[in-house]
């Protein structure tokens, strides 16, 4: 991702041209019954179905007017579901084994109703839809707190976040995804921050870099915005965070033009700038 000096559209504009992918390589939708909820690789799919003797719970079938290739599962979907994802981190795929996290999100269909859960690790092979939450902070002068992502973290190790960015897991709502994460990562609870307000949301759609190339993200973002009393210093409680710093909006606005950020915590720092 590139940022040669544009303005703040063109800037946002190509932003949102980042989180809007199309699949690296063809991809086949994967359904239970006549619901659509996710989608996997074409071609290295259906030879993990064959080397792992799930054929008895997934059925390939093609449609004879355009070719086109779908999976659905036969079986009852959690079970199906956990033997999948069991089978792809024994033997890695997607680098699944590397991913996973023993924590459960939500299975939805194209509705957005919940049809069941599945490991973290395993949603991008398998193209679920997840929900993440983030929380940009001020303070009462407008300098801005971020988190510097820990150098262990699985994804954009060491990159700049906002002060905080989270799954939304299984047993979760929104409202207790964001307590919970404000609370692990910067030792904050919500009460007592002032001016808390859902301030956005956007979807992201593209392929996944750390599962191979054989994964692809779509997961909704939504965001809060606060401010943060000059008193409170936020303090990570679960080790995934390296820093946090208070910065300016001219330091930020140089941070975003240096890409030192995630692509989720660029487009909402520059929302959050207008």
């Amino acid at each position: 991702m590139r940022t040669p000096n544009p303005t703040q559209s063109q800037w946002q504009e190509q932003l949102q041209a980042h989180i809007h992918h199309a699949p690296l390589t063809p991809r086949a939708a994967l359904y239970i019954g006549e619901q659509v909820f996710g989608s996997v690789d074409l071609r290295a799919f259906r030879e993990f179905v064959s080397d792992t003797g799930l054929g008895d719970l997934l059925c390939c079938q093609g449609d004879p007017d355009t070719g086109e290739i779908t999976w659905s599962i036969t079986g009852e979907l959690e079970l199906t579901l956990v033997a999948i994802a069991d089978q792809m981190r024994h033997i890695n795929y997607a680098n699944v084994a590397n991913l996973w996290r023993d924590e459960l999100l939500t299975v939805c269909n194209s509705n957005g109703q919940t049809i069941g859960r599945i490991e973290r690790g395993a949603m991008r092979a398998l193209g679920i839809a997840s929900r993440g939450v983030h929380l940009h902070a001020c303070t009462t002068d407008q300098k801005v707190w971020i988190q510097q992502r820990a150098m262990n973290k699985k994804t954009d190790p060491g990159r700049w976040d906002t002060l905080m960015g989270g799954m939304v897991s299984a047993c979760d709502t929104l409202e207790s995804a964001l307590a919970r994460e404000t609370r692990e990562e910067a030792g904050l609870e919500l009460d007592q921050l002032t001016d808390l307000r859902h301030a956005g949301h956007f979807t992201m759609r593209m392929p996944s870099a750390p599962d191979c190339g054989l994964g692809y993200v779509v997961e909704r973002i939504d965001w809060f915005q606060a401010v943060l009393p000059d008193t409170l210093v936020p303090n990570n409680q679960d080790g995934e965070v390296q820093q946090f710093k208070l910065v300016s909006q001219e330091a930020l606005m140089r941070m975003l033009a240096n890409n030192a950020f995630t692509t989720e915590a660029a487009i909402i720092l520059l929302q959050s700038s207008h």
